[in-house]
């Protein structure tokens, strides 16, 4: 399916993606690259797909079509290449640049800016895509007194392991179980110690007075008793001395962009602008780890993964990214993690840096 971009003066820029062999090009609404030019005839001209998913385009006999700025009855078309019709230029982009794991080459580039885009220097290099999704289990014990019959009902065992298909939900969560490698025993209940059965009003502390403080002002909890039914032993004055577990199941979802050392005026730049939260499609995938056997990542060393491939580096960003998921992983109960790569052109006009990559959805983006 060839993607294209049609750039067309005062109007927003516009990409279309078509699944046809036949492909219309001209100012008529019913045409599949629809042209909103008034130079540009209703029906300009046509691109036929080939089998192989070449591209060659046909003019209709219009006022002119071209490519590269040479005029053409006929001609094959590749990434790249500017078509111009009327007023308006069509940027011929490539399905494996915005699919696969591409450099944006310096042709594209141009492609979208034209003779504006003379960098003195250009360099390939790459960012990674860190992606976290953990659990962090914290637990501890604490010694309590319950009432018999709370004890007998309370839940016992280690609690179940969260699933990562949670993480979506509560940011936490919490268990509380008896710890039955502690001892028990049956004891007084020390709570209820004055008046056996019943403990202290936690309003009045046992005053039985109210907010005034005198005899004629009862307190609303007790009614002027002072006292209330224990709840640590139900009344029974008898308690299980045990050993409570708290754990607390903690998710972590981390989706961080790290870019390699580039110069300091665009790092943090391309680092807000990359959205490490994207859907990045799977040709982007890399396992950035030093000694792999096998990769999604086509061509990868089977002894390791190499700093430098289709013509771009990862400098430190392999480097930077193994440390920050050692450090982000550690302590975890459980976790998943993945990575993807995001190959970016570097240009250097003068003193002047900028930057260029596809985002997960093709489209180029510009950082300066």
């Amino acid at each position: 399916m060839p993607t294209f971009t049609i750039l067309t003066p005062g109007k927003p820029e516009r990409r279309e993606t078509l699944d046809l062999r036949i492909l219309k090009v001209g100012r008529d609404e019913r045409s599949h690259l629809r042209v909103d030019d008034a130079e540009v005839a209703r029906m300009h001209a046509v691109i036929e797909v080939g089998d192989d998913g070449s591209l060659t385009l046909i003019d209709l006999g219009s006022s002119g079509t071209f490519v590269n700025e040479q005029r053409i009855n006929k001609a094959v078309v590749r990434a790249g290449d500017r078509v111009r019709v009327g007023r308006s230029t069509i940027v011929v982009d490539s399905n494996a640049a915005h699919e696969g794991l591409f450099l944006p080459k310096p042709e594209v580039v141009r492609a979208r800016l034209g003779d504006a885009f003379t960098p003195s220097d250009v360099f390939g290099v790459a960012a990674l895509v860190l992606r976290v999704d953990g659990i962090r289990r914290e637990a501890w014990s604490d010694q309590t007194e319950l009432a018999e019959r709370l004890f007998e009902t309370y839940p016992r065992g280690t609690p179940p392991q969260a699933e990562l298909s949670e993480i979506s939900g509560p940011l936490s969560r919490n268990f509380k179980t008896i710890d039955d490698t502690e001892p028990t025993r049956v004891a007084r209940c020390s709570t209820c110690i004055v008046r056996p059965g019943f403990a202290p009003c936690n309003v009045c502390l046992g005053t039985g007075a109210g907010s005034k403080g005198d005899a004629f002002d009862r307190c609303y909890a007790c009614n002027g008793e002072g006292f209330l039914p224990c709840t640590a032993c139900e009344g029974t004055t008898r308690v299980v001395a045990c050993t409570i577990r708290y754990v607390n199941d903690v998710y972590i979802r981390v989706r961080r962009a790290i870019v390699p050392t580039v110069h300091a005026s665009i790092r943090s730049f391309l680092e807000a602008r990359i959205a490490a939260d994207a859907p990045w499609p799977k040709e982007h995938a890399f396992d950035p780890e030093p000694s792999m056997v096998a990769s999604a990542y086509r061509g990868a060393s089977a002894v390791r993964a190499p700093e430098e491939f289709h013509g771009f580096f990862f400098g430190d960003a392999i480097a930077n990214t193994l440390a920050a998921r050692a450090e982000l992983t550690t302590g975890l109960a459980r976790f998943e993690s993945s990575t993807f790569a995001v190959p970016i052109l570097w240009t250097v006009t003068g003193e002047k840096h900028d930057a260029y990559f596809f985002d997960a959805t093709g489209a180029l983006q510009h950082v300066t």
